[in-house]
C-alpha cells in the first residue's frame, strides 16, 4: 500500500468517527482485543472543543482508528499557530487547525500536505471587550492593547477590523501572545480587548466579564477558524 493510499485512508476513517461524534452517533463497534496485532502509532494534534477533541471525548475516533490498525495519542495546543509548530518539528503526525494558520505556515515556506477539510464556523472568532469598559465600537479601538496570537485567525480578525474602523496597526497597540496567556491579562485588565476564538470567547463572556464587540460576520465571506 502507497503512503498516498495509507494516508487518504487514514483521513477517510477519521472524517467518518469526526461526524459520528458530532452527531452523537454512538455505536458498539465489538472491537476483539488481538495481542498479535501491531498497530501503527500516530499522534494527532488538536485544539479545545473542536471536532477532533468532541470526537476524542467520545472515544469513537481512537475505536475506529485502532480498528483499522493505528494507535492514537492526541496532543492538545493552544491555537493553529502552535499545532504548525509542533507539525513542523515532526512532534505530531497530523494536525488539525482552522483555515488561516495553514495558509500563515505555507507564506512562511513549511511544507505540508492537505488531507482532509471541514465546513466554515461561521461566529467562531472574535474581539472581546469588557462590558464595564469604554469600549462600544470598533473606533473605539483606537489607542488600545489589543490581544492577538500570530499565524491564527485572532491576527486576521484584528487587521480586518481595523480596516473596517479605518485604522492601522499604528492606531492601536498589538500584544502578540498565547490564548491562555492572553485570558490571564485580559482578566487582570492589562489588555482592553482580546481576539479569541470559542471555548476561550464563551469562557471570558460567561465567567469573565466580556462582552463581544465583533464577530467574523461582516468582516469575512466565509467564518474564519482558529
Amino acid at each position: 500500500m502507497n503512503r498516498k493510499f495509507k494516508i487518504g485512508l487514514f483521513w477517510l476513517l477519521m472524517i467518518g468517527a469526526v461526524a459520528g461524534a458530532a452527531y452523537g452517533y454512538h455505536e458498539t463497534y465489538g472491537l476483539k482485543e488481538d495481542a498479535a496485532k501491531q498497530l501503527t502509532p500516530v499522534v494527532i494534534g488538536y485544539q479545545k472543543a473542536d471536532p477532533v477533541d468532541i470526537s476524542r471525548q467520545h472515544g469513537v475516533l481512537t475505536k475506529t482508528l485502532k480498528k483499522a490498525g493505528y494507535k492514537v495519542t492526541f496532543k492538545e495546543f493552544q491555537s493553529g499557530a502552535a499545532l504548525n509548530t509542533a507539525l513542523n518539528a515532526g512532534n505530531i503526525d497530523y494536525a488539525r487547525a482552522g483555515d488561516v494558520p495553514p495558509v500563515a505556515a505555507q507564506a512562511n515556506g513549511m511544507d505540508f500536505v492537505y488531507v482532509a477539510a471541514g465546513a466554515d464556523k461561521v461566529h467562531g472568532s472574535g474581539i472581546e471587550v469588557k462590558k464595564s469598559g469604554s469600549i462600544a465600537t470598533l473606533a473605539d479601538l483606537k489607542g488600545k492593547r489589543i490581544a492577538y496570537t500570530k499565524g491564527t485567525s485572532s491576527q486576521y480578525m484584528v487587521l480586518m477590523a481595523l480596516r473596517k474602523a479605518g485604522l492601522t496597526t499604528k492606531d492601536v497597540t498589538l500584544v502578540d501572545m498565547g490564548q491562555n496567556a492572553a485570558a490571564v491579562a485580559f482578566a487582570k485588565g492589562t489588555i482592553d480587548a482580546w481576539a479569541t476564538w470559542d471555548p476561550y470567547s464563551a469562557t471570558a463572556e460567561v465567567t469573565g466579564g466580556a462582552k463581544l464587540l465583533v464577530d467574523d460576520t461582516g468582516l469575512a465571506k466565509t467564518g474564519i477558524t482558529c
